[in-house]
């Protein structure tokens, strides 16, 4: 369902599912330390654009580290940099020891 009100918001009742130029998962490769994304149709200006790493675990891996009181967390300084109306690059401050996975989200926002 969705609902439009006066004041031009816009309300959805269920999931919204978006294009590939609107989000992904970007993986650098073991020894690399960036990647760049290009979007299939260009933006009309340099969108806003969000990155987040992303650990593949499993739940009973987690509940191990949870008994034990001790997350090792994989850490990795980055940046999203180069955003331009074509893609964008996420860049690690030292390269990948392996392949590490991180999701992303663009918005074309109105000025």
């Amino acid at each position: 369902m969705l609902a439009a009100s006066d004041a031009g918001a816009i309300k959805f009742a269920s999931h919204v599912t978006f294009g590939k130029d609107s989000g992904g998962v970007a993986k650098i490769a073991s020894g690399s330390a960036e990647i760049s994304i290009a979007f299939e149709k260009e933006y009309t200006s340099a969108p806003i654009v969000t990155a987040s790493q992303l650990w593949d675990i499993d739940q009973s891996t987690l509940d191990v580290m949870g008994q034990l009181g001790t997350f090792i967390l994989p850490k990795q300084k980055y940046i999203v940099a180069g955003v331009t109306t074509k893609g964008f690059t996420i860049l690690l401050e030292s390269s990948a020891s392996a392949e590490l996975k991180f999701g992303w989200t663009a918005a074309g926002i109105k000025n």
